[in-house]
């Protein structure tokens, strides 16, 4: 790891890999999905329900007209479905795209607030179960370079380049071992870049990873972050 970083701030030019250190972790019943909003409009993915708010818009996946119908099992061969199997979180940047977590197809699609499709992103696509893309947060430097993509799947947090969508690293490992994972189901960064994540099941936890700076990841750290090459 590098060395920590002061006063909340990122340095202007940096090297793509970050790593973090766990610090604690404290039990909870059930964490559950985390969401973000823009000023002015308020969007929602999954069950949350905002009643007091008006209607505006809804679309499915690649900007579609929503469909009820049954696509049927993930198949990880098979061209992508034409619309979301389960849209399990979502996030707004600041520059004004909008971030969807479709987990059962282990993908990320990204829109425009009006729902106009702008790109898509696989991780481990060959997931089966309950999918990867369980959810994510949006790095909070300035142009939130990047996005951390929890895998509940695989028990996992992803490290992706924000513009380009590719994962650059991952940490975390299946166990109930400070700094393991056990099926991460919510994720959330504060100002400094500290990272938390909320299990489900057997951990019921949050856990806390602690910014440490943009570098090469020290061996024998905890969790210990993988470079994807």
């Amino acid at each position: 790891m590098t060395a920590e970083r002061h006063n909340g701030e990122f340095p202007e030019r940096a090297d793509e890999n970050a790593s973090w250190t766990w610090l604690q972790g404290i039990r909870f019943s059930t964490p559950h999905a985390a969401r973000d909003d823009s000023p002015g409009e308020w969007r929602s993915s999954g069950r949350v329900s905002w009643r007091s708010f008006a209607f505006k818009r809804m679309w499915g996946a690649y900007g579609n007209k929503p469909a009820d119908t049954d696509p049927g099992p993930y198949n990880p061969n098979a061209p992508p479905v034409q619309q979301f199997r389960l849209p399990h979180n979502i996030a707004i940047s600041r520059d004004g795209f909008v971030y969807v977590a479709d987990r059962p197809n282990n993908r990320i699609q990204v829109f425009r607030k009006d729902g106009t499709f702008v790109k898509e992103a696989f991780v481990s696509k060959r997931t089966l179960l309950a999918g990867a893309a369980s959810g994510f947060v949006l790095s909070p430097d300035p142009q939130q370079r990047f996005l951390y993509m929890i895998d509940g799947a695989n028990h996992h947090v992803w490290i992706l380049d924000r513009e380009t969508l590719q994962p650059i690293a991952r940490f975390g490992q299946q166990g109930l071992f400070g700094g393991s994972l056990n099926v991460p189901h919510a994720i959330a960064v504060d100002s400094r870049g500290n990272i938390y994540v909320g299990e489900n099941f057997d951990a019921r936890r949050f856990e806390r990873f602690l910014y440490k700076g943009l570098g090469t990841p020290v061996a024998g750290a905890n969790p210990p972050t993988t470079i994807v090459r």
